[in-house]
This record gives C-alpha cells, structure tokens and sequence, in this order.
C-alpha cells in the first residue's frame, strides 16, 4: 500500500468515528426537543459510522498498517431547527462521499486494486446514506416543520431498524 493511500485510508477512520460523533450530537439535540423518533434514527446513524470505521480499521490492520488514531472535535451542539440538522447531515454525508471518491481514486492511479476493491462497498453504502438523508429532507420539505407533521416524522423515524 503507498504512503499516500495509507494515509487516506486512515484519516478516513477519523472522519467515520467523527461522523458517529457529529450524529450523536444531532440525536442529544433532537432528544433535548423531545423529539425522540429523529433521535433514535440519528443513534442508529451513528453506530453505523462506527462500524464503518472499524471496517476500514481492520482492513488497515490485515494490510500490515498500524492505525494511527487521531483527535475527533466535539459534535455541534446548537442548531437552528430541525431543517438545520437534516441539512448539516446531508452535506457532512457528501463530503464523506468524495473522501472516499478521492481514496478510490488514488487507489486506481497508484494500481493498489486491493483497496480500490475494498472500498467499492463503501461508494455503494454512501449513495444509500445520501439517499437516506435526502429522503429526511424531502420529507421534512413536503410536510413541514408544524407540530402535528413534526410528530409525524418523528413517529416515521422511530420506526427506523436499521
């Protein structure tokens, strides 16, 4: 594995544990509001970014890589809605899109295939999390943010199993 890709691969551990972080913080705020069903929904996101992480994290291991862990700043704690939130959510699962993109990339240039191949579960898994976040979004759109439509949503992503 290049240096390059190596280093990559490993400052995308950061960025899956910092997104589990970040999402924790989404679900402390909307449980703050009594808006649990969106919380429960932003817990699940956050332990599925944690095994992200440690899916990267063993792969780095099995390469003969040692894991160099790195600090994670503390998640946002105020936001402006519930709109605010489910926007900061979409963009952060964009960029977490393109890192991968760019590893994937790199990858390919430097004919490392192993990893290239490794990673092609990951761009399949973020045009589901986008799409999962869009679909917040939309919803949150087409219905609004009043209380009997926010009760609404809330029950729909109470109901999220995974």
């Amino acid at each position: 594995m290049k240096d390059k890709v190596y280093e990559l691969l490993n400052d995308q551990v950061r960025m899956e544990f910092a997104s589990g972080w970040d999402y924790l913080g989404f679900a402390a705020y909307f449980d703050a509001l009594g808006l649990t069903g969106f919380s429960h929904w932003y817990k699940i996101q956050a332990m599925e970014e944690q095994a992200h992480a440690m899916k990267i994290y063993d792969y780095l291991i099995k390469q003969g890589k040692k894991v160099e862990l790195q600090e994670i700043p503390a998640p946002a704690h105020n936001f402006d809605g519930v709109s605010d939130v489910l926007n900061k959510g979409m963009e952060h699962e964009v960029a977490v899109s393109k890192a991968i993109h760019n590893i994937c990339a790199l990858a390919d240039s430097v004919e490392d295939y192993a990893t290239k191949n490794f990673l092609e579960w990951f761009v399949k898994e973020q045009v589901e999390e986008e799409s999962n976040a869009r679909e917040l979004i939309e919803q949150l759109e087409l219905f609004g943010t009043t209380p009997d439509s926010l009760y609404l949503l809330d029950r729909a992503c109470a109901a999220r199993r995974k």
